[in-house]
């Protein structure tokens, strides 16, 4: 009887002393995410891959190529920015595995209006962006599965329902209520001619008698 306690004891003191097993590391879940990366790190035809998961309702990227860096004075590399909005809560790291990137590269995107925000900078043509001199891209160079344009204007012309308006939404606020381009001063005109082109198409669109 001594002896089975001494065994049974000693499988007990073998069990307390190993070492408790290493947690899985656990990532946060999220619908709305955003990555950037090197071109040299993921290539298009992988993007066209992983944007086909079912999981993913809508997405949209570009590459920028045309960034410049006004510290080292030359040209960024190559890089992509991409936005997914997905039908569940995913996991992040399932995420980066459909890109074959490491975690670190997908951030959970937060904020009642962060689709729209992560959609904007994709151009960079909100005020913020082209204060700083940044490239304004073209939406020709967007990739996406949604009414892009349409979607972005729906949002900018919500922003500008606003009683402080700056001078520029005030010149959309006009054009939506029909003013022509052609009637809008020069040079306010150059400095946001991408919002106002589209406020116009929309005015054409759905407010024109």
């Amino acid at each position: 009887m001594e002896k089975n306690l001494e065994i049974l004891n000693s499988d007990i003191k073998d069990v307390v002393d190993v070492p408790a097993a290493k947690a899985e590391k656990k990532y946060p879940r999220a619908r709305l995410v955003k990555i950037v990366t090197n071109e040299e790190q993921l290539s298009a035809e992988r993007i066209k891959y992983a944007v086909a998961e079912k999981q993913i309702s809508a997405y949209a990227y570009i590459k920028h190529d045309k960034d410049f860096d006004n510290i080292s004075g030359t040209f960024k590399k190559p890089h992509w920015h991409i936005v997914l909005k997905l039908k569940t809560n995913v996991d992040i790291s399932l995420i980066a595995g459909w890109f074959g990137l490491e975690v670190n590269f997908v951030e959970v995107a937060k904020g009642k209006l962060a689709f729209f925000q992560c959609l904007e900078y994709l151009t960079h043509e909100s005020q913020k962006e082209q204060e700083k001199g940044k490239h304004l891209y073209s939406d020709d160079e967007v990739i996406s599965n949604i009414e892009f344009r349409e979607m972005l204007t729906d949002y900018q012309l919500n922003k500008l329902d606003k009683k402080n308006l700056t001078p520029k939404e005030r010149w959309r606020v006009k054009v939506m209520d029909g003013l022509k381009i052609k009637d809008i001063p020069g040079d306010a005109y150059k400095i946001d001619f991408v919002q106002l082109d589209s406020c116009r198409m929309k005015y054409i669109k759905e407010y024109a008698p």
